[in-house]
């Protein structure tokens, strides 16, 4: 093989795994103020201030109940 083909090849595998990291045209927004990662379905909003650490849970949109849950 070539390197120029080499090269080519590396590089159009590369673009693909750059346009799998894209966010899916989810438009997740903050609720509470913090920030806002998505897992399985599920959003976790992580919202910080100066003497606690607050976790927001929403799946499907929907508020998850977190009692008794423990970290």
């Amino acid at each position: 093989m070539k390197l120029s083909q080499l090269i080519l090849a590396v590089a159009v595998s590369a673009c693909g795994t750059a346009f799998a990291a894209d966010n899916h045209g989810h438009d997740i927004k903050p609720m509470h103020g913090g920030a806002v990662a998505e897992a399985k379905e599920v959003e976790y909003e992580l919202v910080a201030s100066a003497d606690k650490l607050q976790l927001y849970m929403r799946d499907h949109g929907k508020p998850v109940a977190v009692a008794g849950m423990t970290a």
